[in-house]
């Protein structure tokens, strides 16, 4: 028998429970020696860590497999980078497509349905039919801005109840279930939709993509962030809002987390606020996923892998 994969779980951003369940998953596999605590680079044999973000009290550089636990990468990858290493890189999607596609499709609806106009309504117990019309998703175009598993699943989900659903994406590859396919370099030549969601992740490409020049482009445009901050100029996304371009804003993500209180998305009306909590990382798609990774390494067979030299 093979000796045991030593691996460490390390989490940072929440408390001990997180670290703690996936542990307790992983207890009774044999292949596997799991701890919380830093590994001993002195022994031998092959070495994994999972994590979200590079731990602060050990080098990186001994590890031979580091899978993230969630579906970004960019929070560990420059650690990783600065190690020189290339180390197998998985990652962690599980149902965050789903939920991400769920929480976006309730906030379409609440701004398309006007749920506050309609709620000030009661609460004033004004009685006027018609007077808060709604909009229709089946007359409505959407441009989803990054077309891998998370915004593939925003695509699958909205497009049954909406009339297009545009993908833009580095390469602006067609494919299902978006029914047009766009790259960056033709941001300008985007058709005139009504919502644009971003699910771009952090990377060389996407960094500060969506600036003046892109909201400039917009008219009366929904648009929702819940990929990561730092493709959106957020002052260009502020000027967009008192320009027009664009009528609401859903920020789940910003370039600084958390949020500072003096922020001015905080406080702008025309602005609904989210903690970074569009997808939750669950401990059993975490480890769901690091066991199909190793399930597949161990079986000879290909499984997909992220480059943190290149981003995803």
């Amino acid at each position: 028998m093979a000796e045991p994969l030593r691996l460490r779980v390390y989490d940072a951003r929440f408390d001990s429970a997180f670290t703690a369940r996936i542990l307790d998953l992983l207890k009774d596999d044999a292949r596997i020696r799991a701890q919380a605590e830093p590994l001993d680079p002195s022994l031998g044999g092959r070495r994994a860590l999972i994590a979200f973000t590079a731990p602060s009290d050990e080098d990186l550089g001994h590890y031979d497999w580091i899978h993230v636990a969630g579906a970004g990468i960019d929070k560990i990858s420059r650690s990783v980078r600065a190690t020189g290493q290339h180390p197998i890189m998985t990652r962690t999607i599980g149902c965050m497509g789903q939920q991400m596609a769920e929480y976006t499709l309730s906030y379409i609806l609440a701004d398309f349905q006007r749920h506050q106009e309609r709620r000030d309504m009661e609460q004033q117990q004004r009685w006027v039919p018609g007077l808060e019309a709604q909009r229709y998703l089946f007359e409505t175009d959407v441009a989803i801005l990054g077309t891998g598993a998370i915004g593939s699943n925003v695509a699958a989900t909205l497009r049954p109840l909406v009339r297009k659903v545009i993908g833009l994406s580095r390469r602006g590859t067609p494919k299902p279930p978006f029914d047009q396919a766009l790259s960056f370099a033709n941001l300008a030549d985007l058709p005139a939709p009504q919502v644009i969601v971003s699910a771009l992740p952090n990377t060389p490409d996407t960094e500060g993509l969506l600036g003046k020049p892109f909201f400039e482009t917009l008219g009366d445009v929904l648009f929702l962030n819940i990929g990561r901050g730092e493709p959106v100029d957020e002052e260009a996304l502020r000027q967009a809002l008192d320009a027009n371009h664009v009528r609401a804003a859903v920020l789940d993500v910003f370039k600084e987390e958390p949020l500072p209180p003096q922020h001015w998305a905080w406080t702008d009306e025309r602005v609904t606020v989210t903690s970074h909590l569009s997808g939750i990382t669950r401990p059993e798609d975490t480890v769901a996923a690091f066991l199909k990774h190793l399930d597949e390494a161990e079986n000879g067979q290909p499984h997909s892998t992220v480059d943190p030299y290149r981003g995803y």
